[in-house]
């Protein structure tokens, strides 16, 4: 394991340590036009040491090159992959329920660095 891997994961386990939070992810299955219901296929993951990024939304990218203003909030929710290997099967549609009640729809899931995955969600 190199230096830059060991820095890696001790920041992030630093990172959940002061700002994390517990989540549990219900999986979810969605035809294109149908109602999402529960996935039978898959059961709950616990994430611990989760951490909730709200940010204020100022502007939506519509098609590529203009913006609307908009007032809301966007939500990520970054996740240790080492600690919490189940999170790789987190797809889009799935629910997320905060520690605190609060319940997220994952809009997607990208790597973040080498460590991380970042959850896109928006408010259920």
């Amino acid at each position: 394991m190199s230096i830059f891997d060991r820095l890696d994961r001790m920041a992030s386990a630093t990172i959940d340590r002061t700002f994390g939070a517990a989540a549990t992810c219900i999986p979810m299955r969605a035809t294109p036009n149908g109602r999402p219901s529960r996935d039978p296929e898959r059961g709950e993951i616990l994430i611990k040491g989760a951490v909730l990024d709200e940010m204020p939304k100022a502007f939506v990218d519509i098609d590529g090159r203009t913006t609307a203003p908009v007032s809301g909030m966007s939500y990520e929710l970054s996740v240790d992959r080492h600690r919490n290997p189940e999170v790789a099967q987190i797809r889009q549609k799935d629910k997320i329920v905060m520690d605190d009640a609060r319940l997220f729809t994952v809009d997607s899931v990208r790597p973040d660095g080498k460590a991380r995955i970042v959850l896109v969600l928006s408010r259920s």
